[in-house]
């Protein structure tokens, strides 16, 4: 089947020496820029038996893992014959950037060893990213053995991964140590340790780290301002911020987002001025951090600008959010129905907040109807419109809804309730239970203490009791 999607001609096989054909196949490789055309390549590669080329075969499966056919690669791959680490790094790699195949990437390297193919350090900076995403410890500490005994132990670059594998699956101490025994530290190590303190919330140990560093780039301090911004700390963060000697978009990200975090919603419209103000392009994340601080505070103004991102399902939710808070109701239904994707249980949920705040009973309806076909076992949502309802008195429309829930199934399955403890005896108390023993006496006595707050002249919120 593919030897007939060949498509170079056959006399130009005929009259050309090996370099050339090489040449021609590895210009086709670079230039796949589709799936079809990959497969065409290979089927040329296999009539010129090319594709027990070391070198083109290396290029080829790069070439699939680009376009994430990491099934055409694994095809190629065991059709030849004797592989070189040159094809088996390739197609770890491969394994490892497609995420899904990372175990493959382990079993690749077993057979590399049966083989007798030795390694390289790029063969172990991808096995320790596979066993990372594997979440693999024991089969990354083989490896790491492995890198001590074939003497990797002093190559940054492997390091830098290892540091890598065990700060993200917890084991500190080892990424730590790992750090503490290279010989010689660039900045991407120093920085991966950093972050490594800092995920662990270890922020007085990524400070001293920080400290000691030699050299710093931005990602650095990008990390260290992460650090006490999730501890909270605004005002490190901002004397750090300031110290910078160069930005990009994740430094005021950070600081957007510390402050959205400490309900500071106006330095985060503030900041995002400012950061436009320098040419700096917002990305989603700023969006989506302003956006939210605009719902907060309710500036519509601001939360309705534009800018040159192409907008996601997250940018969408908080611009209905800020839409429904600020009354414009109709407005946020519209900018649903006009998505270019379907709308999730954030947005919807967005919307009927915004119809509860602003008592919209007719669009909370459509609301309610499009949440319950995304989470049909979730009653809270017409239980939301029931209050609605009884808040405007309407108890025909709650005595309607009541029903509807029941003749669907999705009334509460674990009713309120509440436990009180007399004389070393636990009483329970459920939402519609009439069974306790005391029960008449306690409905009477709320039927009285119901009497005398009407008496006091005290107004109860019917929803907070439905």
């Amino acid at each position: 089947m593919l030897a007939k999607q060949f498509s170079l001609p056959k006399h130009t096989f005929q009259h050309c020496n090996v370099h050339t054909l090489k040449d021609t196949i590895l210009a086709q490789i670079k230039g796949c820029s589709r799936e079809q055309k990959l497969e065409s390549v290979y089927a040329s590669m296999i009539k010129t038996n090319a594709n027990q080329d070391c070198f083109l075969m290396n290029q080829f499966i790069t070439a699939c893992s680009i376009t994430s056919r990491i099934d055409l690669a694994t095809s190629a791959f065991s059709h030849m014959q004797n592989p070189n680490v040159l094809v088996y790094n390739a197609s770890i790699r491969a394994c490892v950037h497609c995420h899904y195949y990372s175990d493959q990437a382990l079993a690749y390297y077993m057979q590399m060893l049966r083989n007798d193919v030795v390694p390289t350090s790029y063969s172990f900076s991808s096995l320790f990213k596979a066993c990372t995403l594997l979440m693999d410890s024991v089969s990354g500490k083989v490896i790491h053995g492995h890198v001590w005994k074939r003497g990797f132990d002093s190559h940054v670059f492997v390091q830098t991964t290892l540091v890598e594998f065990y700060s993200t699956l917890g084991h500190v101490a080892d990424s730590r140590k790992a750090f503490d025994d290279m010989p010689e530290r660039d900045v991407i190590a120093w920085t991966t340790m950093i972050s490594a303190h800092v995920r662990n919330d270890d922020i007085d140990s990524a400070v001293k780290l920080f400290d000691e560093m030699p050299e710093k780039n931005t990602a650095t301090w990008n990390a260290i301002i992460d650090g006490y911004a999730k501890s909270g700390n605004v005002e490190c963060v901002e004397f750090l911020f300031n110290k910078m000697p160069c930005r990009d978009v994740i430094s005021w990200t950070t600081v957007m987002t510390c402050y959205s975090r400490n309900k500071r919603y106006a330095n985060v419209i503030a900041l995002f001025h400012e950061m436009v103000n320098k040419g700096m392009v917002p990305d989603e994340v700023a969006m989506t951090t302003v956006i939210s601080a605009c719902a907060h505070l309710g500036a519509l103004g601001l939360g309705k600008e534009e800018y040159c991102i192409s907008p996601q399902v997250e940018h969408y939710g908080c611009m209905v959010d800020l839409l429904s808070k600020g009354g414009l109701i109709e407005d946020a239904l519209e900018m649903i129905r006009g998505m270019a994707f379907e709308p999730n249980s954030y947005i919807w949920g967005a919307l009927l907040n915004g119809c509860k705040l602003h008592r919209n009973l007719e669009i909370a309806h459509i609301a309610v109807q499009s949440l319950m076909v995304l989470e049909p076992c979730n009653s809270g949502y017409y239980s939301l419109l029931v209050n609605m309802y009884a808040e405007v008195n309407r108890w025909n429309e709650v005595a309607k809804i009541r029903t509807a829930m029941k003749d669907l199934g999705v009334e509460k399955r674990c009713p309120g309730s509440s436990w009180i403890e007399i004389n070393k005896k636990i009483h329970l108390f459920a939402a519609s239970d009439k069974h306790h023993p005391s029960y008449g006496q306690v409905h009477l006595l709320l039927v009285e203490l119901d009497d005398q707050l009407r008496l006091a002249g005290s107004v109860l919120e019917m929803g907070s009791f439905l």
